[in-house]
């Protein structure tokens, strides 16, 4: 009898902040179904987690540098919670103090985004494993606040400013991107994406999860396939 060929296993590493946790598990059983084999997970989402704080643990981090050197999938995004406390000073400050605040947060913000891609990098590269990026959403419960003071095309325009900034950086390193953003808030960016939040108003529901799990899988697998 012949002896049948054990299934490949593939190590996915998740990196980011945890609003979007829930799709991981829904995303590794596509990989396991699409292409046929086992996946081991690895979750490094953090909640809360800042961009500086993901690029110091991409740098110090030796457990995690071995786990990405070593998988197969990596999914991850550059964290935006440090866009809330600015977003709050932009509306009880004055118009000239709340555009050099987020003149400043943003610019760190690129500088963190460039250094977690260049981390990224230099342990998986786009030929080798299944790297993706993804951009963040607008949750309702800032979507609402922004409305509610009058603020929310100002900010809203900053929040795009963010995400169109890891989308360059991604496109210029070859990096497919899941355009979450489009899908929750719609093409103007003015959808409240309510239906695919649960009641904390910031992270995904379970139909959420299966959208941005959709959204992965729709990229391919390429190197993989």
């Amino acid at each position: 009898m012949a002896k049948s060929k054990p299934i490949p296993v593939f190590d996915y590493t998740a990196l980011g902040d945890s609003f979007t946790m829930s799709f991981m598990d829904i995303y590794a059983a596509h990989v396991e179904m699409d292409l046929g084999v086992q996946v081991i997970l690895h979750n490094w989402r953090v909640g809360g987690q800042r961009s500086s704080e993901l690029l110091k643990a991409l740098r110090g981090d030796d457990v995690l540098r071995n786990a990405i050197r070593e998988a197969e999938v990596v999914t991850f995004m550059v964290p935006m919670a440090s866009f809330k406390e600015p977003s709050i000073s932009y509306i009880t400050r004055g118009d000239v103090e709340n555009q050099d605040c987020m003149h400043t947060v943003f610019a760190l913000y690129q500088k963190d985004a460039k250094g977690i891609f260049t981390e990224l990098l230099s342990l998986r590269k786009p030929s080798e494993a299944n790297l993706r990026v993804m951009d963040c959403y607008l949750p309702p419960f800032l979507f609402d606040e922004w409305k509610q003071h009058g603020m929310y095309q100002e900010l809203k325009s900053w929040w795009e400013k963010f995400n169109d900034h890891v989308a360059q950086l991604a496109s210029e390193r070859n990096i497919p991107m899941a355009r979450v953003r489009l899908a929750f808030n719609g093409p103007s960016g003015d959808v409240n994406p309510v239906e695919y939040i649960g009641e904390d108003g910031w992270h995904v529901n379970e139909r959420g999860a299966a959208l941005v799990a959709k959204l992965h899988r729709e990229l391919g697998y390429a190197p993989l396939a």
